[in-house]
């Protein structure tokens, strides 16, 4: 089990245990709400079609103005 101390400034946190199923818990909690890791070319795909989507509204923008 790892042990992390926070430092806070509005209150001082005691040093965790390693008997401390509630800091587990918590630990676990906190780690399964971080954003799934997404790989490179998933994230690079993504961001080409979002500028594709992007250049294709503007475009049509640009028509509707003239």
């Amino acid at each position: 089990m790892s042990c992390f101390l926070v430092v806070s400034t509005t209150a001082a946190l005691p040093p965790c245990s390693s008997s401390s199923s509630a800091a587990d818990a918590s630990t676990e909690v906190r780690r399964n709400r971080y954003k799934v890791a997404v790989d490179a070319e998933e994230g690079r795909r993504r961001r080409e079609d979002n500028m594709v989507e992007k250049s294709k509204r503007e475009e049509s923008l640009l028509l509707e103005a003239s």
